[in-house]
């Protein structure tokens, strides 16, 4: 009897592994901006309550293609976002801000990380040229007496 109960419990911990492991490799979330959203795998019961039939069920998220202007980058991106993830850019003042503000393991996104260190390298790049233009030495102005 133990070792029916060592058999299915092996079994159960081999699926779940295998879920993990479909719900973190998730490639068109890496493609795109989901928010952390991945797949979620689960059963699905029967309509009336009583029904001891369950099916595998997967729930994917819910995603839009979306236009947004970068002020920074000076362009329009074009992105597959999640609801969530319109919400967080919502609350988060713009889309420049919530892809500088979101910590990168929130971001969980190869565009993600791309455009955000392209807007780091651009917003140093206006640092730099802001710097200079306010050390240049001033030329000194001919006066005629």
């Amino acid at each position: 009897m133990s070792s029916f109960r060592s058999v299915i419990s092996t079994a159960l911990r081999g699926a779940a592994a295998r879920n993990t492991a479909k719900a973190s490799s998730m490639n068109r979330a890496k493609q795109n901006l989901f928010g952390g959203r991945k797949l979620l795998t689960g059963v699905k019961s029967g309509d009336d309550k009583k029904s001891p039939n369950k099916s595998p069920r997967t729930w994917k998220p819910n995603v839009f293609s979306k236009n947004y202007t970068s002020e920074i980058l000076s362009r329009k991106i074009s992105v597959k976002v999640t609801a969530y993830t319109i919400r967080c850019i919502d609350k988060a003042g713009g889309f420049d801000n919530y892809i500088l503000k979101t910590k990168p393991e929130r971001l969980d996104s190869d565009k993600g990380m791309a455009l955000k260190a392209e807007m780091q390298k651009q917003l140093r790049q206006q640092k730099r040229a802001a710097a200079a233009a306010n050390t240049q030495p001033k030329q000194p102005t001919a006066t005629s007496d």
